[in-house]
């Protein structure tokens, strides 16, 4: 069948020229010979604008993809993903593809205008190199599958509306006003501007929006006075004159391409010298290119939010982002070694899919293999969310941050740090039920001079680092002995390997904030992988609060003692999850949500029977600082004593967890801090 093509035209095409019409990519110059006495130029049937000879045809929809837009403007989808924007070729219009991914509503308003065309009456002569080794490779590299073969005068316009609803409250309402003022029919989308009274309506839901409107267009000249500003208003006058203005400016639109198999004399030399040259045929992989497109502006959009994270964590939390099957499927969390591994595996899904388009273009009969592909709108759910806050975007440490922020330092102890946030003296720790001992304290004389060394530093601290650092060597801070993360007396519960981490010096110096406690089930019986929750908490870009909701599932064993699958604890910046998650919705779940100043200050654990494999935890109960009791599992079931802990050692609630875990909890204690 013979059909014509159709290319964005740009000044650097020229007739009989080679083509890539999936790339959008200009071949070999003079690939066919096209005389100008060969030329026909035909006007337009007459109707159009002050009834001169013009075909007019105008769209405007509501798009939620943006391959839509790209479609509508026969930009080539592949060229797209292998540039990594959309723009044609030639011309300055560039597409922000964040801020329509951002926004609620897009639409695309286009008019096509068409003056005359330019053609060809006898079929070109295709013009072969000499010494030229020809394959369907090498032919298709240096020719392209098809050439310019004429082109459309008269003028095209595109303008793409992106409406975001500022107030989420109102967003229904906004989307309900602009979609019923632009009189959407059905399920086309198309639309034009109502008139009268619901003007005034469009203009007050717009006024509650960010509206952007991109606008590009070639012919016609100067569509729109210089001091009017681009609004949807304008679009769609300037759309409704604009075919009059394209009678007295017109200009080259668009390219028509003709694809070599088409041509007689391309055919007549191919058999003549037994050539068993193909043609490669685009038209079946149009529609994954165009897919594929949406997915890599997904993933670039992805990319382009995990940056804005990075640059400022103090504005974003974690998501509340679950998979229900797949435990490793989790929110990503605000530590800097996380964002860098996520950010790394997006570019590599972009890389994927741009490989998939040069695969495309080197063998369109081979449907590219996409079942390795993420879906970008799953990675996205996992991303970190904005902090609905008015102060999430400042740069300054507020006072109540202070402590955090002096905490970070290894010369300062958790009871000179409570003394310098609050003049009162400590409340006096509570006993854990477990093995205690009380850690030894800071020798007098450094606390001392690190009291008067954090208070100048607190009080001023736009004072130069260059004065303070002067001022360290005089602190004597070795004399200061690094304070045991647990009481010495629970290392007989421990591992090998649990006491040599909790024995290490810089740990006592980097996790000096928190305490560990010990576990109730025999290091002899425990299976499953190590855990700890504080070495991510320190590996957070900034300083992680207290937990906001704890999670806990139980796993049914029939006749045999239910015992903990799933312990779960998040917070803002982080969302760190141990066990594994049941593929029933029927096992015993437990959330345990905390308000913004609540604490959990005191837990009960119980064990499972040792005659259980595993035994694991068969009872867990939450109390808060707030009066809230939650319980996991049996307190009946659990073999006695039941494991009563508290903070001690001056810290005030749960941090968080560390123990072992495999497809159940095997072991598992509290860290305060």
């Amino acid at each position: 069948m013979v059909f014509l093509l159709l290319a964005p035209y740009n000044d650097s095409m020229t007739l009989g020229q080679g083509f890539n019409s999936f790339l959008h990519l200009p071949r070999l110059n003079g690939a066919v010979t096209i005389p100008e006495s060969s030329l026909q130029t035909q006007a337009a049937r007459a109707g159009g604008a002050q009834n001169v000879s013009q075909v007019v045809s105008y769209s405007s929809r509501f798009v939620e993809k943006i391959s839509e837009v790209v479609r509508s403007m026969n930009i080539s989808a592949a060229s797209s993903i292998k540039s990594g924007t959309i723009e044609v070729s030639g011309n300055s219009l560039s597409v922000d593809e964040a801020k329509f991914a951002s926004s609620d509503l897009n639409a695309v308003i286009s008019v096509k205008v068409i003056n005359q065309t330019t053609t060809t009456v006898t079929d070109p002569e295709f013009k072969p190199l000499e010494n030229f080794t020809y394959t369907s490779e090498s032919f298709f590299e240096t020719f392209g599958d098809c050439y310019v073969s004429g082109f459309l005068e008269g003028g095209d316009l595109h303008g793409i509306v992106s409406v975001k609803v500022m107030d989420a409250s109102k967003k229904t309402e906004v989307e309900t006003i602009v979609k019923g003022q632009m009189n959407g029919s059905g399920d086309s989308g198309e639309f034009t501007l109502g008139n009268g009274s619901g003007q005034s309506s469009l203009s007050a839901a717009l006024s509650q929006t960010e509206t952007t409107v991109t606008v590009n267009w070639s012919g016609g000249g100067q569509i729109k006075p210089d001091d009017e500003e681009w609004t949807l208003d304008t679009l769609v006058k300037a759309a409704a004159a604009f075919p009059s203005k394209v009678t007295t400016c017109p200009q080259r639109t668009w390219a028509i391409l003709t694809r070599y198999d088409n041509n007689r004399s391309f055919v007549q030399w191919k058999a003549k010298n037994n050539l068993n040259i193909v043609v490669p045929d685009f038209n079946k992989v149009q529609h994954i290119t165009s897919d594929l497109l949406d997915d890599y502006m997904e993933w670039k959009n992805n990319l382009t939010r995990i940056n804005a994270v990075m640059a400022n964590p103090k504005a974003y939390k974690v998501s509340g982002y679950e998979d229900a099957v797949d435990i490793n499927i989790k929110a990503i969390n605000l530590t800097i070694a996380t964002l860098i591994a996520e950010r790394k595996d997006a570019k590599a899904e972009m890389v994927k899919i741009a490989n998939a388009i040069d695969n495309m273009n080197n063998n369109p009969g081979a449907i590219p293999g996409l079942l390795d592909m993420k879906e970008p709108v799953l990675w996205a759910c996992r991303l970190p969310i904005p902090i609905e806050d008015p102060d999430a975007n400042a740069a300054t440490v507020k006072p109540p941050n202070r402590k955090e922020v002096v905490a970070g330092f290894p010369f300062a102890s958790d009871d000179e740090l409570r003394h310098l946030a609050d003049p009162a003296p400590p409340p006096e720790a509570p006993v854990a039920t477990g093995p205690t001992a009380t850690a030894p304290n800071a020798a007098p004389s450094a606390v001392t001079s690190l009291n008067d060394a954090v208070k100048s530093a607190i009080g001023d601290l736009a004072k130069p680092t260059v004065e303070l650092a002067k001022q360290l060597p005089a602190m004597q801070l070795d004399e200061t002995p690094a304070k045991d993360l647990a009481t010495p007396g629970i290392l007989s519960t421990l591992d090998k390997n649990e006491i040599d981490w909790i024995s290490e010096p810089k740990n006592k110096v980097k996790y000096a904030e928190f305490r560990f406690e010990w576990h109730v089930v025999d290091k002899e019986k425990s299976g499953g992988s190590y855990f700890n929750d504080a070495v991510k908490i320190k590996e957070a870009i900034l300083p992680v609060q207290w937990p906001k909701q704890l999670m806990f599932q139980m796993v049914k064993r029939g006749n045999a003692c239910d015992i903990v699958r799933l312990v779960q604890v998040d917070y803002d910046q982080l969302h760190m999850s141990h066990g594994s998650r049941p593929k029933s919705s029927s096992e015993q779940l437990t959330v345990v949500d905390l308000a913004e100043d609540e604490k959990v200050n005191e837990i009960y654990i119980g064990k499972g029977p040792d005659s259980s494999s595993p035994a694991g935890i068969a009872f867990i109960e939450i109390r808060t600082s707030a009066g809230q009791v939650q319980r996991v599992g049996s307190r009946e079931a659990a073999v006695d004593p039941i494991t009563r802990y508290r903070p001690y050692g001056g810290t005030t609630g749960l941090k968080g967890w560390w123990g072992r875990s495999g497809d159940v909890i095997d072991k598992i204690a509290p860290i305060w801090g």
